[in-house]
């Protein structure tokens, strides 16, 4: 039941009042959050092989809590970009996530090992960046790494979510008191934009590429090269002496070392 007065600890919005006697079983909270975790405590309670299987009764300790979780936030991190994980087991943490009242799942869903989500007005960002296997020179996809081996359909390294698998993923979530929070790095997340798409690297169109032909650095790692934040388009390198980079470029070229397009050698 809900009851906006309730007296509680710590996040009394989060919190609940559980009592378990011979009336039955009461959950109360301010929020339909609060009784969801009560809920949670009573499964809790119930004994191991109810886990295993259907029993024909069950039997729960006469109890009362009162309880409120001391941190906002409680989170997990799960990174499906290096090391790929389907719906399934995304929906299956979920779960587990609600029943120890945890709220709030980080989806890290790009980065150099990986583009997991799809984009309908950018499909090569997993028709190509989804995909991790042999291929002479990353032509048709990325190199393994974290383990994925040769082949392209098995183990880790492939797959992404389509936008159906997303929003379902959210829904779930959501029904659980669960916030996904998506974290798509950019410019974090070179590789499979710059080989397959090296305009969209350069912040030039696709015209001005052809008519400037560019460089595009593809290797992992840091660079002296930077992008200025201080003026758009332009680059500036923190290893120069003299820069004439301003003291908020310099500052941020701390933060955003990053591989970027340049000018082709003549």
């Amino acid at each position: 039941m809900l009851d906006p007065g309730l007296a509680l600890p710590g996040f009394a919005e989060q919190g609940y009042m559980l009592e378990i006697g011979a009336a039955g079983v009461r959950i109360a909270g301010r929020t339909a959050q609060g009784v969801f975790h009560g809920i949670q405590s009573v499964l809790h309670l119930l004994p191991v092989a109810a886990w295993r299987a259907p029993q024909p009764s069950l039997t729960l300790p006469f109890c009362r809590v009162t309880d409120a979780p001391a941190f906002a936030y409680r989170g997990q991190h799960f990174d499906v970009a290096r090391n790929f994980s389907d719906k399934r087991m995304v929906l299956r943490l979920i779960d587990l996530l609600a029943l120890y009242k945890m709220n709030a799942l980080h989806l890290h869903l790009t980065d150099d090992e990986g583009w997991r989500l799809e984009m309908p007005s950018l499909p090569e960002l997993t028709a190509y960046g989804s995909v991790r296997g042999f291929s002479p020179g990353e032509r048709d996809c990325l190199q393994p790494s974290f383990g994925s081996g040769p082949e392209r359909s098995h183990g880790p390294g492939s797959g992404s979510f389509s936008q159906k698998d997303f929003v379902e993923i959210l829904r779930y979530a959501k029904a659980r008191h669960i916030e996904v929070i998506p974290e798509i790095d950019l410019p974090a997340m070179p590789a499979p934009r710059s080989r397959r798409w090296p305009h969209g690297m350069t912040g030039c169109s696709p015209r001005a590429s052809r008519q400037r032909p560019r460089r595009i650095c593809c290797t992992i790692g840091t660079t002296s090269r930077i992008m200025n934040r201080s003026r758009p388009g332009t680059t500036t390198s923190s290893a120069s002496a003299g820069s004439p980079a301003t003291a908020s470029s310099r500052r941020w070229s701390a933060i955003w070392r990053m591989p970027i397009a340049r000018p082709v050698s003549r």
